[in-house]
């Protein structure tokens, strides 16, 4: 293993400790308080009832049905566990009985947060040395767009992807039985992880030969067994996984609320994904056929030429092509570009525009959505819901106000930009061959003492931007979602 030395370590368990305070004092308001309300009450019925009745409609209240769990089992396990802890510290009240104490949710996004920047800082410094690599961390630790994700709206991005970016790990390295464990969670945990199952087999295997592949896949496999047993055991397995498979296509939409070429249907027609096109072939099936073209050409690539800066390239692209290409995706899911390009960025200038720009476009994809920001300086025709994808197309209301018209202008720019970028990161990633440069010479070449004034002020920054938080943002928006709680009862 390696030692890194006390100063670079010194600076990141800074960094690390800075990042923690803003994002637990964005974790105190309740941000989308719809997610995080169903992430809560799947934990409180697994705490309750057994992890088995997560997917049983009869273990929800009847006001509840709409809440069951849509996600596979390894998410609400650690739900449920926060639960428990919650209860046995409240004297039995769970999370969805007390939605202010919803932190507890949001501590599981923050710890994927802090491994993934510590995963960014270790493949940057392999790439370019440790001053590179602190400011690839900090970029990521401290993106606004990372921060809205997890930190405000608590979203379980970062879980995911740091198993997956774990998992990559224990297959660079040959640590087989890590690797397994790791992208197995990551697959229990969202399907999104699916596809870099798939690179980190290809990785292993190019480096390391089969047999580290087929213990780091009998480990997967073992995961997913010991995950489903206490369903087995309860006798609901057969149901469950019936269940499960019907919540994940629980929402038809071609695009809910994603700024990607769906939404372009989306936005006007409101399209499904079943929407037929001719004969078999669906908006869903051209979708994945899509995403299949951009995610062989670097799935071949990654057997071509194993090394760090493929790895982290073929993982940008997939989550990218993920996004931008397939149906039924979120506002958020553009997430996972992050972490691949923020510590690729420290070997190509053109790699670094493109990190800016999607943390851009992904902020700004979420922040069109978010129901409290749009309060402040939007009144949408039929409330904040009219403003989705899924549901009534937002330009079909003729009565719209000038300010929603211009909400539907900017997202439709939004929409265009990432298209845009898309296209441009294809080029890029295809021009892409990366030159190991002399040491100590990277593109952005600061001076240790300029490294050490940006990091301060990016700890400071932090500091200062917690208590704006805790002062001025969240007052507010627990005020908005008190008052919203009030009108719905």
């Amino acid at each position: 293993m390696t030692r890194w030395p006390g100063a670079e370590r010194g600076w990141l368990l800074a960094l690390l400790a800075g990042a923690t305070v803003l994002r637990l004092a964005l974790a105190a308001n309740p941000g989308y308080y719809d997610d995080l309300r169903s992430y809560a009450i799947w934990g409180d019925v697994g705490a309750r009832h057994g992890i088995a009745s997560i997917y049983d409609a009869e273990a929800y209240p009847d006001e509840l049905l709409g809440n069951i769990c849509d996600y596979p089992p390894g998410l609400p396990y650690g739900l449920m566990v926060a639960s428990a802890v919650n209860g046995w510290v409240r004297g039995g009240e769970g999370l969805a009985d007390r939605p202010y104490q919803m932190l507890q949710v949001k501590l599981l996004p923050l710890l994927g947060d802090l491994v993934l920047t510590i995963l960014v800082f270790a493949a940057a410094r392999a790439l370019a040395g440790s001053r590179m690599a602190l400011l690839a961390a900090a970029s990521y630790a401290l993106n606004p767009a990372a921060l809205f994700d997890s930190g405000y709206w608590g979203q379980t991005d970062s879980i995911v992807f740091a198993w997956i970016g774990l998992g990559l790990a224990g297959a660079w390295t040959g640590r087989a039985v890590p690797a397994g464990l790791a992208m197995g969670l990551a697959m229990l945990t969202k399907p999104v992880a699916w596809p870099f199952a798939a690179l980190a087999v290809v990785l292993g295997w190019r480096r390391h030969g089969p047999r580290p592949v087929v213990a780091a896949t009998v480990t997967a496999l073992a995961v997913g067994v010991a995950a489903f047993l206490p369903f087995a055991a309860a006798g609901r397995l057969a149901d469950t996984l019936a269940s499960m498979l019907t919540q994940l296509g629980s929402m038809p939409n071609v695009s809910n609320n994603a700024h990607n070429l769906w939404a372009v249907f989306a936005l006007w027609a409101n399209l499904e994904a079943d929407y037929t096109v001719a004969g078999p072939l669906d908006l869903r099936l051209i979708g994945i056929l899509l995403f299949l073209g951009v995610y062989l050409r670097y799935l071949v690539r990654l057997w071509q030429d194993p090394t760090l800066p493929t790895v982290l390239l073929s993982g940008a692209m997939t989550a990218l092509a993920l996004f931008v290409l397939s149906v039924h995706q979120h506002e958020n899911h553009l997430f996972g570009v992050l972490p691949f390009l923020a510590a690729l960025c420290v070997v190509d200038r053109r790699i670094g525009v493109l990190y800016a720009a999607f943390s851009t476009t992904l902020l700004a994809n979420m922040a069109l959505h978010d129901p409290y920001l749009l309060s402040l300086v939007l009144s949408a025709p039929e409330g904040w819901r009219a403003i989705e994808f899924y549901g009534v197309p937002v330009t079909s209301h003729a009565d719209a106000t000038p300010a929603f018209q211009a909400w539907v202008w900017i997202v439709g720019g939004n929409i265009l930009a990432n298209l845009v970028l898309f296209v441009r990161a294809l080029q890029v990633a295809e021009r892409f061959r990366h030159e190991p440069r002399a040491p100590g010479r990277p593109w952005l070449d600061l001076t240790p003492p300029q490294v050490r004034a940006v990091m301060m002020a990016c700890i400071v920054g932090a500091l200062l931007s917690a208590w704006w938080v805790t002062a001025a943002v969240n007052p507010s928006t627990r005020g908005y979602w008190a008052a919203q709680a009030q009108k719905a009862s």
